[in-house]
């Protein structure tokens, strides 16, 4: 009995990859084991920018390689299936309500767009990297970038990455879930919460820290916890952000 039902899985799995294939043959797209190009009608290969397949906007480099899950060389991102992401989750309504009377730096992990808001209005969007794991940042080393609300606590003039923008994680709340589950000491709790409470950072502890956004940007996530940008990017909005600027980090 185990043997027919391994059977019919086997026979299942190949039927459905051949009809795969098949669609995707149909549809000009051919997978060589390890990247995707699309054949043109032509008998060529999409190749060298851009081209619009049923609808939607796709990357090509000079090999015909489909860009995917990354930044392109022109700046625009592109998500996993390579279709070239042109919004984000950033509600411009609850944005232009909360820079009313501050500014406000908001990252959308997802879609990798930055926003910067002064005083009610967008001012600026960039494209932007993050870190190499998906998720919410918990402790030290664990490569994902915060999500949350926080504020620049720091100007880095001198940062390993052109310059910096350090953001004050963790925060008290990041704190209160270390010392619940007994990641952080009620020592490394307490200088949490006091630095926070005074407008400054405390990064001494499991829960990591010196989450900046900095330059360098590289054209896929492989930042630590960070924000990655471009230099030009990054520094135009060093010039513009202030110490006690308020951060949005959503996923």
């Amino acid at each position: 009995m185990q043997k027919k039902v391994l059977s019919l899985l086997i026979f299942l799995t190949v039927v459905l990859a051949v009809s795969f294939q098949a669609f995707a043959q149909a549809e000009n797209w051919v997978f060589d084991g390890v990247n995707w190009i699309y054949q043109l009608d032509n008998g060529d290969i999409a190749r060298n920018g851009w081209y619009t397949i049923n609808g939607k906007s796709y990357c090509f480099d000079s090999d015909g390689v489909l860009y995917t899950n990354e930044i392109t060389p022109d700046n625009y991102y592109v998500n996993a299936d390579g279709e070239y992401v042109d919004d984000s989750e950033i509600d411009p309504n609850e944005m232009s309500i909360k820079s009313k009377d501050c500014r406000y730096i908001v990252f959308d992990k997802s879609s990798h767009h930055l926003e910067l808001w002064q005083f009610g209005e967008k001012t600026h969007t960039f494209i932007a990297s993050s870190g190499y794991r998906v998720g919410d940042k918990e402790r030290e080393g664990d490569m994902k970038t915060p999500e949350g609300v926080f504020y620049i606590c720091k100007k880095v003039p001198n940062s390993s990455y052109y310059l910096g923008l350090a953001i004050n994680y963790p925060t008290i709340e990041d704190a209160e879930r270390g010392i619940t589950t007994e990641l952080i000491s009620e020592r490394q709790y307490n200088q949490v919460v006091n630095a926070n409470l005074s407008g400054s950072y405390y990064w001494e502890s499991p829960l990591g820290g010196v989450i900046e956004f900095h330059g360098n940007r590289q054209s896929t996530d492989v930042t630590s916890g960070c924000i990655g940008m471009r230099d030009e990017d990054i520094e135009i909005l060093y010039g513009m952000v202030e110490v006690g600027d308020k951060v949005l980090i959503q996923p």
